[in-house]
């Protein structure tokens, strides 16, 4: 998945040529490129989309934006780590695969896509 994020990256102008992978434990989770940290889901469910706590961490510490890409709506969304972390105050974190995932509430309508 990440694969097709990386692609629909390019055809709408990133700088992928200059990035770096981001793994966990368990593989790959993104890839740092220049606009921000790519990262990739399948789908919004009920609203809800995760992302890994130490990628949002990352992410706060650079001031750098997350770059979601949402394989079955085609789209990147821009965010930033203070709007993750904001619409995740009433929903629950998890564990998957051994890594914190932090759940935030994601609507098409009021966060920037590319």
């Amino acid at each position: 998945m990440l694969r097709l994020a990386l692609n629909h990256a390019k055809n709408r102008g990133f700088n992928i040529k200059t990035r770096r992978k981001l793994k966990d434990n368990h593989g790959l989770v993104g890839y740092l490129l220049p606009e921000g940290i790519l990262m990739a889901r399948e789908y919004i469910w009920d609203g809800i989309v995760s992302v890994h706590e130490k990628i949002l961490k990352y992410a706060e510490n650079n001031k750098t934006d997350i770059l979601l890409y949402i394989s079955r709506e085609r789209k990147i969304f821009r965010l930033k780590p203070e709007t993750i972390r904001w619409n995740a105050l009433n929903v629950p974190e998890n564990y998957r695969g051994g890594q914190l995932m932090v759940n935030f509430r994601l609507k098409s309508e009021r966060n920037s896509f590319v």
